[in-house]
């Protein structure tokens, strides 16, 4: 009995939290639109132009992160992004980073 109660409650927790990381994807999502992300990362963070805006959809959420932070806090210099991500809170940066992490990146070419 004893191990189908700690099955039971490991799942538990599994699910739990396997919820609450598509809840941060999720109002990832809709930040990205209401910061004005999407106009330059494109609507699932493929950019465009990427000559001009990167795409976001695949890199690494702990890069995107830091990018934000450093944008926030002015030691990562770009004009337009200082500005938006000055706006940006703990919470926002970390919604939009798995939201953009959690998308299907562009494929790379690897060499020979």
């Amino acid at each position: 009995m004893k191990i189908i109660q700690t099955l039971f409650i490991t799942a538990t927790i599994g699910l739990a939290c396997m919820k609450a990381a598509a809840d941060v994807v999720e109002a990832g999502r809709t930040a990205s639109q209401e910061k004005g992300c999407v106009a330059c990362h494109g609507e699932k963070g493929i950019s465009a132009s990427p000559e001009n805006y990167p795409h976001l959809a695949g890199q690494h959420a702990s890069y995107l992160a830091h990018s934000l932070k450093g944008y926030r806090d002015g030691s990562r210099k770009h004009a337009i992004m200082n500005q938006m991500a000055a706006e940006l809170s703990d919470d926002d940066i970390e919604a939009l980073a798995a939201f953009y992490a959690a998308q299907d990146g562009l494929a790379t070419a690897t060499r020979d």
